[in-house]
């Protein structure tokens, strides 16, 4: 499960602060970013108290250094919900185990 305390500050002196995430899972990483130039604004909590976000994602093979296109056939998954980011991550996890980078 994604969580916030996973996440890294990044910044360069072109864009505003964001903020990254890098697990890898077996054959497989994942790049799980928001804020500054990103496809993702973070996480938020709703009125309910339920948490939710946007991020983007990138996912590549470790040995092939081949990046997993994304169904629409982009090297970036942007705006996919915190459910659809914990998703990929248990689909990239089935036969791993997570190691945060």
């Amino acid at each position: 499960m994604l969580q916030q305390d996973d996440f890294a500050p990044i910044s360069t002196k072109w864009t505003s602060a964001g903020y990254n995430a890098h697990y890898k899972l077996g054959e497989h990483s994942i790049s799980v970013s928001y804020g500054g130039m990103c496809y993702g604004k973070g996480f938020w909590i709703r009125p309910n108290g339920q948490t939710d976000g946007t991020f983007e994602v990138c996912v590549w093979n470790n040995k092939t250094d081949e990046t997993v296109l994304s169904p629409e056939g982009d090297e970036v998954h942007g705006w996919m919900t915190l459910e659809q980011v914990n998703d990929l991550l248990l689909h990239y996890s089935s036969d791993a185990h997570i190691i945060k980078v």
